[in-house]
């Protein structure tokens, strides 16, 4: 008979792990929670990504990026003018007050 006690598997370390974190969830107030991730800006940037925008620069980050292309003082109407000029008015970006949104498919189109 084998006194030596055994380690525990790898699949009761993972059920244990996940039972604590379980009951670590619960003490969370769920209505806390929801509101941090709105006041952070979280809620807002979930949306844009699900709209199929996940690549968002500023228009200084765009400008630096493609600054060949971009001749101009007018950073957003050079950024719009370019965008249009390159891209037409397809559906794949989108300008708004201080960044442009770009569909996956055109972060490598440059």
């Amino acid at each position: 008979m084998e006194t030596r006690k055994r380690s525990p598997t790898l699949s009761s370390q993972f059920k244990r792990s996940l039972e604590m974190l379980m009951r670590t969830l619960s003490l969370f107030d769920r209505g806390l929670c929801v509101r941090q991730l709105r006041y952070s800006g979280m809620m807002e940037t979930i949306r844009i990504r699900r709209a199929g925008y996940p690549i968002r620069y500023t228009f200084h980050e765009f400008v630096e990026r493609y600054q060949a292309l971009m001749p101009g003082e007018d950073l957003r109407g050079t950024c719009q003018q370019r965008l249009l000029a390159m891209l037409g008015k397809r559906g794949d970006w989108q300008i708004g007050k201080t960044k442009i949104f770009l569909k996956v498919v055109l972060r490598y189109l440059f």
